[in-house]
């Protein structure tokens, strides 16, 4: 071979074997130029499985789960309903706290109001009650109370509108928000806990009919027409103004309308009947009549109502309203104190009357020996008159 030819093939040779090395110097860059960018992934993998192997991470979310949160156990959503006047027992479990928080905000627009108390409890059971009086809250600690010697109320405070102590809290329900530590969770930064529902109702029982000041005749029955809100049982009292008499029934409203009928009879009294009866939907639960033999027909009903089994006017029992009826031609006293005023149930001439007008009672119109008639005074007197114009007749004439 020739050295032109030897040279024609070095050359080619040489092409060839630059062209693979720079291949390889490709290769190899594009390598390197990609490691970088999986070496973060293994970092992160590691320190992923550093933050399990140090337990810093998982053990922090297991602590969460373990630890043990404040929270409402009573009331609940599902109990029933407290009334308005009780006092409703707030049941707490303060958990890791030894403080909470507690508030009652009326979620009513018609009603706003909100009342916090702060409690501790100084022994390591973990629970707390506290006690908030409905019809007391603008009182002592606005109405919040502990019973538990081992429980302290630390601090109490109330917002409600103007008026709202006067009036009462009406019917509504309070959300129960608590809170660990000694801030309500109203203020900025401070956590819910827990939550849960107070209903309060305010039982009712109105007179729908008559309305006060009706006029009713002395043997006409009288027919009442009660509403009833949050509760079904009412109890009605008829008083006789002026006279020892007092007519009590209490009805139910069986149908659940809201509504229950009952009827009085004056006239079915004297039978020694109690005069009620009940209209439809309404069960006519108990009826009683206290009052004497010398009952008449009055000139006034006072009938008031009240919620439950209670009569108005007995310990415990205010009325839920009232009216006052007229009754036509009757009296205040009646029976046998009636003779005087004229009752139809009065002495046999108690409604009869003298021409002189001096009474009636079986000796008004009679003249007696003891000078209710024109007596011997008055005859001696009359005769002296008469001697004396006599005798100046006679002296005149002569």
């Amino acid at each position: 071979m020739s050295k032109t030819d030897s040279h024609r093939i070095g050359l080619p040779l040489i092409a060839v074997l630059g062209c693979t090395a720079l291949l390889l110097v490709g290769v190899g860059g594009v390598v390197a130029a990609t490691q970088p960018a999986e070496v973060p992934v293994e970092q992160t993998v590691e320190s992923h499985g550093a933050a399990v192997g140090d337990g810093s991470a998982a053990v922090q979310e297991e602590g969460n789960d373990t630890e043990e949160s404040a929270s409402v156990v009573n009331p609940t959503p599902d109990d029933e309903p407290y009334k308005v006047g009780e006092t409703v027992p707030i049941e707490l479990s303060l958990g890791d706290s030894d403080v909470v928080t507690v508030t009652l905000s009326a979620n009513d627009s018609d009603q706003d109001a909100r009342f916090t108390a702060t409690v501790r409890a100084n022994d390591s059971s973990g629970n707390a009650t506290v006690r908030f009086d409905t019809d007391a809250f603008a009182g002592e600690n606005d109405g919040f109370s502990v019973a538990d010697e081992n429980v302290e109320l630390v601090n109490t405070s109330s917002e409600y509108e103007e008026g709202l102590a006067d009036a009462g809290l009406g019917s509504t329900t309070y959300d129960i928000t608590l809170a660990a530590g000694d801030r309500p969770h109203y203020e900025e930064g401070v956590d819910v806990v827990d939550r849960s529902v107070l209903e309060l109702i305010d039982p009712q029982v109105t007179i729908e009919f008559p309305a006060s000041g009706a006029v009713y005749e002395g043997d006409e029955q009288l027919t009442m027409e009660l509403s009833y809100q949050d509760t079904d049982v009412g109890t009605v009292s008829i008083n006789f103004v002026g006279q020892s008499a007092t007519f009590t029934a209490t009805v139910s409203d069986d149908d659940g309308d809201g509504n229950a009928t009952i009827s009085f009879d004056p006239a079915a009294v004297v039978d020694g009947n109690d005069g009620f009866s009940a209209g439809n939907g309404t069960t006519l639960v108990a009826a009683s009549a206290n009052t004497d033999d010398s009952v008449g027909v009055p000139s006034l009903y006072d009938v008031s109502v009240t919620t439950g089994e209670d009569a108005p006017g007995s310990a415990g029992a205010t009325a839920t309203d009232s009216a006052e009826l007229v009754v036509s031609g009757g009296d205040e006293t009646g029976g046998e104190n009636g003779a005087e005023n004229g009752t139809e149930n009065g002495t046999e001439n108690g409604n009869e009357s003298t021409a002189d007008g001096n009474g009636s009672t079986d000796d008004g119109n009679e003249s007696t020996d003891d000078g209710d008639g024109p007596g011997f005074g008055v005859l001696a007197v009359l005769g002296a008159v008469a001697a004396i114009a006599l005798l100046a007749r006679t002296r005149f004439e002569t």
